[in-house]
């Protein structure tokens, strides 16, 4: 099951995500991308490339717009220093509150 977030349509939103328990024993995150897998909603990239936290171990991405119900997957993909490539994918609904 997909990890959801919520956000309104007037919300620029920073997500984070602690990737740790991916990540080899003394390994770091090195590059990062972020992609939105759904074309048909609003909810965009806030900034061009996801922030990588100065420990190497999360990665913060911001979206911005959307209007209510709709829902975008985003997968966020790593690379870290021991050359290991990952991916996952979480939604975001957006909707009044």
């Amino acid at each position: 099951m997909l990890k959801e977030f919520k956000k309104t349509p007037a919300a620029v939103l920073r997500y984070g995500f602690e990737l740790q328990s991916w990540l080899a024993p003394g390994d770091v995150v090195v590059a990062a991308t972020a992609e939105l897998l759904d074309s048909n909603t609003a909810v965009e990239l806030a900034e061009p490339e996801p922030v990588i936290a100065a420990d190497g171990a999360s990665v913060t991405i911001q979206l911005r717009g959307g209007a209510v119900d709709d829902r975008v997957r985003v997968r966020l993909t790593w690379t870290t220093a021991h050359g290991d490539i990952d991916a996952r994918a979480f939604l975001i609904t957006v909707q009044d509150r």
